[in-house]
């Protein structure tokens, strides 16, 4: 089910997590981090769209568009822009006070934003919004305002604004943004000069005309779209209207009946997922947007959900420092027995690896527990051969950070999963951090080792990312 972004963020009263901002996500994207079937959020619509007509969502912006943005300039190929990553970075604050919005002289529905800055080649930069799109972030289909290109327009400037003028497209324009840009082709675009400056001018036609439009698809697919469906399409035949299946609807939320149908259906076939809003994602990529939504359910559901954290103890606790944590391990390891006394009852620990925590399907917020202490003092562990050495169990706030593998013990006792890496001094043996799921967070149960050839027993499912 599409799902409206800010009322789902309004109504999260989980324990928080602080939203990436576009700036981190580009970074993610570009070091090949970021989740392959989100798009990037660049923000919320700025109020002066807003003014313009446009309604309050999240604008949104894929990887694709992105990676041609930033892709240097080619005559081979239009959609390389040759911006650079900072530049797209402001994108935007650069929204919140642009220099001119019109409705695109395409007729497509779309809004155009001409930016007050330039590329390095001193064209002025333009992005194009698609009002009341949808697309997919967090593994959601999510309503919003599309970012569908940022691009610097170098040629026929003058006149483009000037039919816009002669069409009534403007919507806004800012006279002190334009000289602050030196745009002398908006100053010298004829009529522009008489419309009044810094004010809304009329709203949009787009968001009129795609919700419309969207109300027709429906009405034509016989309401198919009024609720998101994975339709599997089989048994084909050749006709002379062209092809013609036998079809069957699934629920979005039974996408391991719908891919098993799909598996065993006969030939000719095809799967593919209705939107409410229209918009049809068919072949392979509903194949892989659904296969990994039976994944995380798969890992999710193997995982206990524990009820030990308290809100009231954790929500505003800050995450521990590295000197902080090492005098904690200098009580846990004093001799001849720890000084219980300087061991805080609950330490928050640091995130673990952002997209190691989606595929694991849990709340990244992680603690560790006076109460749970006891069980990885050293001369417990040393019984077993599974002590930490002093340095080790310092450095475990890095380990947390940085390690981008985990387990997860799916057998019927234990369902948690733990963090892992090798012994640097001994590749027979790993380290291992073991973590509960709870409603909250994660809390640690032990820390120790375990011999590498554990992880081949069939209780355990790896979870890896970035290798």
């Amino acid at each position: 089910m599409k799902r409206n972004f800010n009322e789902q963020k309004d109504n999260d009263d989980s324990l928080s997590k602080r939203e990436p901002t576009f700036s981190e996500q580009v970074d993610a994207v570009l070091a090949g981090k970021y989740n392959r079937f989100d798009a990037l959020k660049v923000c919320d619509t700025p109020q002066i769209l807003l003014d313009a007509g446009l309604q309050q969502l999240p604008i949104l912006y894929t990887q694709n568009h992105l990676k041609d943005a930033v892709h240097e300039k080619s005559k081979n190929n239009p959609h390389w822009h040759g911006l650079s990553v900072e530049q797209l970075k402001k994108i935007p604050q650069l929204l919140e006070t642009p220099a001119i919005l019109m409705d695109s002289l395409n007729n497509d529905g779309s809004v155009v934003a001409v930016l007050p800055m330039r590329d390095n080649d001193n064209a002025l930069i333009f992005a194009t919004i698609k009002p009341n799109g949808a697309g997919t972030y967090e593994y959601q289909l999510v309503n919003s305002n599309f970012m569908l290109s940022i691009y610097g327009k170098e040629k026929g400037f003058e006149r483009y604004i000037e039919r816009a003028v002669e069409e009534n497209k403007i919507l806004y324009w800012n006279k002190e943004k334009s000289q602050e840009i030196q745009c002398a082709e908006l100053l010298m675009a004829q009529g522009l000069n008489i419309l009044d400056s810094n004010r809304i001018l009329h709203q949009t036609n787009s968001s009129v005309n795609n919700i419309a439009h969207s109300a027709e698809k429906s009405i034509n697919q016989s309401n198919l779209l009024i609720e998101d469906k994975i339709i599997v399409r089989f048994n084909g035949h050749w006709g002379e209207r062209g092809w013609t299946y036998d079809e069957k609807e699934f629920d979005i939320g039974k996408p391991s009946e719908a891919l098993d149908f799909y598996e065993n259906a006969s030939l000719p076939k095809g799967i593919s997922i209705h939107h409410t809003n229209g918009f049809v994602s068919d072949a392979a990529y509903a194949r892989d947007y659904l296969s990994e939504l039976i994944r995380r359910e798969h890992r999710s559901s193997a995982l206990e959900t524990h009820h030990v954290l308290k809100e009231n103890e954790v929500k505003n606790l800050e995450i521990v420092t590295q000197e902080e944590f090492n005098r904690i391990v200098d009580a846990l390891y004093q001799e001849p027995k720890p000084d219980y006394k300087n061991i805080p009852n609950i330490i928050r620990l640091p995130a673990i690896n952002e997209q190691l925590a989606k595929e694991l399907g849990v709340e990244n917020a992680n603690f560790f527990l006076k109460a749970n202490v006891a069980h990885v003092r050293p001369e417990r562990k040393s019984v077993y051969n599974q002590d930490l050495r002093i340095e080790e169990m310092k450095g475990m706030l890095d380990f947390i950070r940085n390690t981008n593998t985990a387990y997860i013990d799916s057998d019927g006792r234990h369902k948690n999963f733990m963090l892992v890496g090798f012994d640097s001094k001994d590749k027979a043996k790993a380290n291992k951090i073991v973590f509960n799921q709870d409603e909250l967070g994660n809390y640690i149960v032990t820390i120790g080792k375990i011999q590498s050839a554990e992880f081949e027993k069939k209780q355990y499912s790896k979870v890896a990312v970035g290798v």
